[in-house]
This record gives structure tokens, C-alpha cells and sequence, in this order.
């Protein structure tokens, strides 16, 4: 972490872009996945909003998340807490 903060504050060019990094990788079509829920974590901010993220993995071990966060606070989290995940279109 911290010889990551030292590049930001002193690389410039190909090398600054390459220690930012992404903060959300463009998305594609994956063919069929087979997923199996990990877990469900709750969401709450200082702004308001509330809702849960829940992370599954693939069968080839890759881990996918899926946010349902809207403005709601600690209320809208427990309420979608048992929801079921949305995936796709």
C-alpha cells in the first residue's frame, strides 16, 4: 500500500496510469455461469443510503459481487437483506 501511494505521488505517464488502476472494469458477456452465494454483507452510508452487497463465487473459483444499494439508510438494508440477487439483463 504504501510503495503504491509513493508511485501515485511521484510517477507520471504509463507509469501513473498503471499504478491508479481501474476503478471498474468495462463489462462483457461471459457465457453461462454457474454461481453459488457466499454471503450477503449490508450496505449503510453517511448519505443516506442503505442495501447489501452479496458476493458468489464461480465454479472456476472467480468471486462476482452484486450491489443493491438506494437511498434508504439502515432501514432499506435490513429490508432487502433477504431478497433475492437480481443477475443479468
Amino acid at each position: 500500500l504504501l510503495g503504491t501511494a509513493h508511485r501515485v505521488g511521484t510517477a507520471s505517464g504509463a507509469e501513473l496510469d498503471a499504478a491508479r488502476g481501474r476503478a471498474r472494469r468495462p463489462y462483457s458477456p461471459d457465457g453461462s455461469l454457474r454461481l453459488y452465494g457466499l454471503f450477503t454483507e449490508p450496505v449503510v452510508t453517511d448519505s443516506g443510503h442503505g442495501g447489501v452487497r452479496t458476493w458468489v463465487a464461480g465454479t472456476d473459483g472467480r468471486l462476482f459481487t452484486v450491489g443493491d444499494v438506494a437511498p434508504g439508510g439502515v432501514g432499506r438494508a435490513v429490508g432487502v437483506a433477504d431478497r433475492a440477487v437480481r443477475l443479468g439483463d
